[in-house]
């Protein structure tokens, strides 16, 4: 199984070489991604991973996200967040 790393980042021109692991953020082992795949479903999944356990949430996006797998850097990608609002009602009396 690879081992999926991101970084974010505020600017385009962060240099990966300066991003030690200690850095980055790993995703779980429950998600199986390589070089070879989407590389924007992997990034999807590193987004949601930050948003959720990681206190991403706090965080003004869009975000800039640098990846890594299996410690080759593969680029850096613009993540947006998309709300979806839920409702709940209650009759007032």
């Amino acid at each position: 199984m690879a081992i999926v790393q991101f970084y974010t980042t505020r600017s385009k021109d962060e240099t990966p070489s300066q991003i030690t692991n200690n850095l980055r953020y790993e995703l779980p082992d429950d998600h199986n991604f390589s070089a070879d795949d989407d590389l924007e479903s992997c990034i999807e999944a590193c987004a949601e991973y930050y948003h959720a356990d990681c206190d991403g949430w706090e965080s003004r996006f869009p975000c800039l996200f640098m990846l890594w797998i299996d410690d080759e850097y593969l680029g850096i990608f613009e993540v947006k967040r998309e709300f979806e609002p839920t409702f709940s009602a209650q009759k007032v009396e």
